[in-house]
């Protein structure tokens, strides 16, 4: 016959085993959960952004663009950016590079910061700087330039170096193309 102290330490192993079980379950599903939350990143994108239609593209629209010669006319180019993943990006930076023929005559969305060297180009490149220090899902910015062009040159490219989280970076070349209007030509 088992005494009342045999029966108490039966029932205390008993519930041993389900607070182990309960324990493991909910280890597994904290796992779970904490490797679903490293796998979520920021996702970045870059893109000529049309004001009228609020959508991204991977150049300027040829028809957006037309130039009518005069040197003192100023043509607009919005570049965006935009957090498409599900983690928030953080201290970001961005710097919009253009030819030196290019002359910038407004800028909002960033500032001019100057002349700046850029990989394998040839001359020190125009540079405007905008940043964020939270950029949550879903979110945009939009850095809105007004270009006159020095040169009759038609065709170059905007380069744009997003850079977040410290170690993360994103370069992407926007080709323009201008056109020139018949009355122009």
């Amino acid at each position: 016959m088992l005494s009342f102290g045999d029966e108490a330490w039966r029932w205390v192993e008993r519930l041993s085993w389900v607070v182990a079980i309960l324990g493991i379950g909910l280890l597994v599903f904290d796992v779970r959960r904490g490797t679903h939350e490293l796998l979520r990143q920021p996702k970045m994108q870059v893109g000529a952004y049309s004001t009228t239609t609020g959508e991204f593209r991977a150049a300027f629209k040829r028809d957006d663009l037309a130039w009518s010669g005069d040197h003192s006319e100023a043509v607009n180019l919005s570049v965006g950016i935009q957090n498409i993943g599900k983690r928030t990006a953080h201290n970001t930076v961005w710097q919009l590079l253009f030819p030196q023929y290019v002359e910038i005559a407004r800028c909002a969305g960033g500032q001019l910061i100057g002349n700046m060297g850029y990989g394998g180009e040839p001359t020190p490149l125009k540079a405007i700087q905008g940043t964020r220090e939270r950029f949550t899902p879903s979110t945009q910015a939009v850095t809105s330039v007004d270009v006159r062009m020095k040169s009759r040159i038609l065709t170059w490219d905007v380069i744009v170096i997003l850079r977040w989280d410290d170690d993360e970076e994103l370069t992407v070349r926007l080709p323009v193309k201008m056109t020139m209007s018949t009355a122009a030509q």
